[in-house]
């Protein structure tokens, strides 16, 4: 009696995160796909460009381990690359990721040693205002492959005002799961 209750909660928990577009959940049908399913990746999207990709990288010691600009990262999350790219497979396709890792002969982000380190040459630089607080989100148009959205935030304007700054997205099942086929900024 006991192992059928097991069995019965077992498939109802499974039961219960498949069909379902939750970030959380196994993604089987792109059409379940929800905008706050798409705000909460669009979210971590946000959080790769600010603090991992784009605008800024990882946290990192003081002292390079290589060519004087190589130096390891310092973080609670991510101690290996296989770590990182792990994680940014949860945000982005596996293609995508292989392009934001590995398509320049010197990588942001590699692994020395086993421990995961950051190029300081590779990080930032550039000037960014656009204002994603309070972005709204809309799905444009879904298929059986993707599902496609526009994420409009603020730009400020010269005169010190702000304009609509809108960008479009698509998002896919890979794995089971709701990913970006780029990253967005």
């Amino acid at each position: 009696m006991k192992r059928l209750l097991v069995i019965s909660l077992v498939l109802l928990l499974l039961l219960a995160g498949c069909g379902t577009g939750q970030r959380d959940g196994h993604l089987t049908d792109i059409s379940t796909v929800t905008v706050e399913d798409l705000s909460a990746l669009f979210d971590e999207n946000l959080h790769c460009v600010k603090n991992i990709l784009v605008l800024g990288a990882l946290p990192h010691t003081n002292t390079p381990v290589k060519n004087g600009h190589i130096y390891p990262v310092t973080n609670s999350v991510y101690h290996r690359y296989q770590e990182l790219k792990d994680y940014l497979q949860t945000v982005y396709t596996a293609t995508e990721v292989a392009r934001l890792l590995e398509s320049s002969e010197n990588p942001l982000y590699l692994e020395i040693d086993g421990v995961l380190c950051v190029d300081i040459h590779r990080i930032g630089g550039k000037e960014y205002n656009v204002n994603w607080e309070g972005y709204s989100l809309v799905i444009d148009s879904v298929d059986d492959t993707a599902c496609r959205f526009t994420v409009t935030g603020k730009m400020p304007t010269a005169d010190g005002g702000e304009e609509p700054y809108a960008i479009t997205g698509s998002a896919v099942c890979e794995e089971g799961q709701l990913v970006l086929e780029k990253i967005l900024y």
